[in-house]
Protein backbone atom coordinates (compact mmCIF):
# COMPACT_ATOMS: atom_id res chain seq x y z
CA UNK A 1 0.00 0.00 0.00
CA UNK A 2 1.11 3.52 -0.63
CA UNK A 3 1.15 6.54 1.55
CA UNK A 4 -1.89 8.39 2.01
CA UNK A 5 -1.49 11.74 2.66
CA UNK A 6 -3.34 13.43 5.19
CA UNK A 7 -3.61 16.73 6.27
CA UNK A 8 -1.44 18.09 9.16
CA UNK A 9 -0.34 17.75 11.43
CA UNK A 10 0.17 13.80 10.30
CA UNK A 11 0.18 11.37 12.68
CA UNK A 12 -0.96 7.45 12.56
CA UNK A 13 -4.35 8.24 14.97
CA UNK A 14 -5.16 10.72 11.82
CA UNK A 15 -3.81 8.29 9.45
CA UNK A 16 -6.11 5.51 11.18
CA UNK A 17 -9.09 7.68 11.55
CA UNK A 18 -8.92 8.03 8.08
CA UNK A 19 -8.61 4.41 6.63
CA UNK A 20 -11.12 3.79 9.82
CA UNK A 21 -13.86 5.88 8.49
CA UNK A 22 -13.62 4.70 4.75
CA UNK A 23 -14.02 1.12 5.59
CA UNK A 24 -17.03 1.66 7.97
CA UNK A 25 -18.59 4.13 5.20
CA UNK A 26 -18.55 1.34 2.88
CA UNK A 27 -19.77 -0.94 5.33
CA UNK A 28 -22.81 0.98 5.85
CA UNK A 29 -23.74 1.88 2.21
CA UNK A 30 -22.79 -2.20 1.33
CA UNK A 31 -25.75 -3.06 3.85
CA UNK A 32 -28.33 -1.61 0.96
CA UNK A 33 -28.74 -4.46 -2.04
CA UNK A 34 -27.71 -1.43 -4.11
CA UNK A 35 -24.69 0.68 -3.86
CA UNK A 36 -25.30 3.82 -5.47
CA UNK A 37 -22.13 6.23 -6.87
CA UNK A 38 -23.59 9.25 -5.29
CA UNK A 39 -23.12 7.21 -1.94
CA UNK A 40 -19.11 6.62 -3.09
CA UNK A 41 -18.52 10.06 -4.28
CA UNK A 42 -20.14 11.12 -0.53
CA UNK A 43 -17.41 8.90 1.40
CA UNK A 44 -14.78 10.35 -1.22
CA UNK A 45 -15.75 14.11 -0.40
CA UNK A 46 -15.68 13.59 3.25
CA UNK A 47 -12.26 11.90 3.05
CA UNK A 48 -10.82 14.79 1.24
CA UNK A 49 -12.86 17.20 3.41
CA UNK A 50 -11.06 16.11 6.91
CA UNK A 51 -8.25 14.37 5.85
CA UNK A 52 -6.09 14.31 2.53
CA UNK A 53 -6.36 15.92 -1.00
CA UNK A 54 -5.91 12.12 -2.34
CA UNK A 55 -9.06 9.99 -0.26
CA UNK A 56 -8.79 7.33 -3.40
CA UNK A 57 -6.37 5.62 -1.81
CA UNK A 58 -8.25 4.78 1.56
CA UNK A 59 -11.65 4.30 -0.34
CA UNK A 60 -9.93 1.61 -2.66
CA UNK A 61 -8.40 -0.10 0.70
CA UNK A 62 -11.68 -0.75 2.26
CA UNK A 63 -13.16 -1.61 -0.89
CA UNK A 64 -11.01 -4.52 -1.29
CA UNK A 65 -11.88 -5.69 2.35
CA UNK A 66 -15.08 -5.99 1.58
CA UNK A 67 -14.87 -9.89 2.02
CA UNK A 68 -13.48 -9.36 6.09
CA UNK A 69 -14.56 -5.62 6.33
CA UNK A 70 -15.76 -6.02 10.29
CA UNK A 71 -12.45 -7.40 10.68
CA UNK A 72 -10.54 -5.06 8.93
CA UNK A 73 -12.75 -2.29 10.74
CA UNK A 74 -12.03 -3.91 13.93
CA UNK A 75 -8.27 -3.78 13.04
CA UNK A 76 -8.42 -0.07 12.85
CA UNK A 77 -10.16 0.65 15.47
CA UNK A 78 -7.68 -0.65 17.82
CA UNK A 79 -5.15 0.97 15.67
CA UNK A 80 -6.86 4.09 16.54
CA UNK A 81 -7.47 3.73 20.20
CA UNK A 82 -3.48 2.96 20.14
CA UNK A 83 -2.26 5.60 17.94
CA UNK A 84 -4.54 8.10 20.04
CA UNK A 85 -3.08 6.64 23.26
CA UNK A 86 0.49 7.58 22.54
CA UNK A 87 -0.38 11.17 20.63
CA UNK A 88 -2.27 12.15 23.89
CA UNK A 89 1.30 11.28 25.94
CA UNK A 90 3.59 13.44 23.56
CA UNK A 91 3.55 17.13 25.05
CA UNK A 92 4.08 18.73 21.90
CA UNK A 93 1.30 16.92 20.70
CA UNK A 94 -0.56 17.77 23.48
CA UNK A 95 0.03 21.69 23.76
CA UNK A 96 -1.04 21.81 19.67
CA UNK A 97 -4.35 20.00 20.79
CA UNK A 98 -5.07 22.14 23.90
CA UNK A 99 -4.30 25.50 21.53
CA UNK A 100 -6.98 24.73 19.40
CA UNK A 101 -9.63 23.51 21.67
CA UNK A 102 -12.13 26.16 22.55
CA UNK A 103 -11.98 28.14 26.33
CA UNK A 104 -14.97 28.06 28.38
CA UNK A 105 -16.28 31.65 28.82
Amino acid sequence: MGQLDPSPPRTKARLATMRLTAAAALKLITTDKEVMDEEIKTIIQIIHHYFTDEPGEAVQEAIEKLESIDEHIAGLAKEVNEAATMWKRCSCCREWLTSRLPTAS
